[in-house]
C-alpha cells in the first residue's frame, strides 16, 4: 500500500503557510510556502523532518521578542484500503524565545497501518520582525 503523509499548515492572516507531502516509498518531499507580511509570521518559520510515524516541526524565530504560540493538528489512522479507522485532534502551546527555536513532534505512532497528519495550524502572539 502506498502511504502518504500530508501536513498542511493552514493559517489565518497573521501567520504563514506551509504545505508538505511525504511519500513513504520515495525520498522526495514537496514543499510549498507563502510568507505573510504581518508580525509575527514575518519572523517565524518552520522546518519539517519526518522519522517513521512522526513529523518534527522546528519553529525558528528571528523575532525581537518572545512568541507565545499554539499548534493544532489531527491524526487519522487508516486500514489497508485507506479507510479511516480513527481520528484524533491535538492542541499544544509552546513558546519561542527571541532568536531561538523550538521543536514540536507530531506523532502517528498509535496507528498500526496507514496514517495521515493533517489540518495543522498555528498562531502566535508577541514578537516584532527584525
Amino acid at each position: 500500500m502506498n502511504r502518504h503523509v500530508w501536513a498542511a499548515l493552514a493559517v489565518s492572516a497573521l501567520t504563514g503557510v506551509l504545505s508538505v507531502q511525504v511519500d513513504d516509498h520515495s525520498p522526495r518531499v514537496a514543499v510549498k510556502s507563502a510568507h505573510a507580511a504581518t508580525d509575527p509570521a514575518a519572523c517565524l518559520r518552520f522546518e519539517k523532518t519526518q522519522t517513521g510515524k512522526s513529523i518534527d516541526l522546528e519553529a525558528k524565530s528571528s523575532c525581537d521578542a518572545k512568541l507565545e504560540c499554539s499548534l493544532s493538528y489531527s491524526v487519522r489512522c487508516e486500514n489497508r484500503n485507506g479507510k479511516a479507522t480513527s481520528e484524533t485532534h491535538h492542541n499544544t502551546r509552546f513558546s519561542v524565545a527571541a532568536g531561538k527555536s523550538e521543536t514540536l513532534s507530531l506523532s502517528a505512532d498509535v496507528c498500526t497501518q496507514g496514517w495521515t497528519i493533517d489540518n495543522v495550524s498555528w498562531t502566535c502572539r508577541g514578537g516584532t520582525a527584525p
